[in-house]
């Protein structure tokens, strides 16, 4: 029985957001976050890079045995999300714009994302869905380039109320195309004077049900544990927390992972583990921001 866990991916804080929405969804299961903040944001970057970094993260969820992962990151969505689903043995689910939604109460609607999700077929198909089915409103898409490592860099120096650029644009509706753009949610309404859509809850509801399909199909197990845990992985690790992976070089290659003390109650036990370059600073941004919210 595979019980390995729910896997998050992101290029940096910004699926912290999505990973706190799903944290009732995924009930008890041990979560794993993998932030590749030494490289955000990728929606700059070329394709190929964010196709093996993306792939890094990944492999490694592989040899961890997760149960599903969560694409908590829209231009990775955007860009490689069927390639994911053909190339790894669990499911995949991806987080998009929530621009049905928002058309479907009109007016004029603007989508906030990087460039890669801006030029990506895949934003085109659906904003074209949008704009058949939903004939009065009126869709625009604008690709803001600095706004994503602007937020990184804010969380970073503890500087969420900094200034950001934000396009001057008349909206009804914004949607936000970058989980990054969530944690500064309310800024971006305020800016605007209007209603803020992102896709974290629709995240939530499909992950909740991928759940359910893989428990009735006996592919994890979800029960719960005596205690909760809260968990930084590092290189420096104590001894008791190992995890070993694919033969490198005709030998078990052996992870030790650090865990980090931070204990605390929450509605269903569960072990929260921080991978990638972005390990430590997501590990404590996520419990300043979000953890004690839960």
């Amino acid at each position: 029985m595979q019980t390995g866990g729910i896997a998050f991916f992101d290029s940096g804080v910004g699926g912290l957001s999505v990973l706190s929405a799903c944290r009732e969804s995924v009930g008890s299961l041990p979560i794993y976050y993998f932030g590749d903040n030494a490289r955000a944001p990728y929606g700059n970057r070329n394709i190929e890079d964010i196709r093996a970094y993306t792939h890094e993260a990944f492999s490694l969820f592989q040899r961890l045995g997760v149960a599903v992962a969560v694409v908590a990151c829209n231009t990775v969505t955007a860009v490689m999300i069927d390639e994911l689903r053909a190339a790894y043995p669990f499911p995949i689910i991806g987080i998009e714009p929530a621009v049905l939604p928002a058309a479907r109460k009109g007016g004029r609607v603007l989508v906030l994302s990087t460039k890669a999700t801006a030029e990506s077929e895949r934003l085109k198909r659906l904003i074209a869905v949008a704009q058949r089915r939903f004939l009065g409103s009126k869709i625009q898409t604008l690709a803001c380039d600095r706004l994503a490592g602007e937020i990184e860099t804010a969380c970073k120096c503890g500087r969420l109320w900094s200034s950001f650029s934000l396009p001057r644009v008349a909206a009804d509706r914004v949607v936000l195309g970058c989980t990054h753009y969530s944690l500064i949610k309310d800024r971006i309404a305020d800016f605007y004077g209007a209603e803020v859509f992102d896709g974290n809850v629709a995240v939530a509801n499909r992950l909740k049900e991928v759940i359910a399909e893989q428990v009735k199909n006996r592919a994890v197990s979800c029960e719960k544990s005596p205690q909760s845990a809260y968990v930084s992985l590092s290189k420096k690790s104590l001894r008791n927390l190992r995890f070993f992976v694919e033969k490198r070089k005709g030998k078990l290659r052996r992870f030790l992972l650090k865990k980090e003390a931070c204990f605390w109650k929450v509605r269903n036990a569960q072990s929260l583990y921080f991978l990638g370059s972005g390990r430590i600073f997501n590990r404590q941004f996520y419990e300043r921001m979000f953890a004690f919210k839960q």
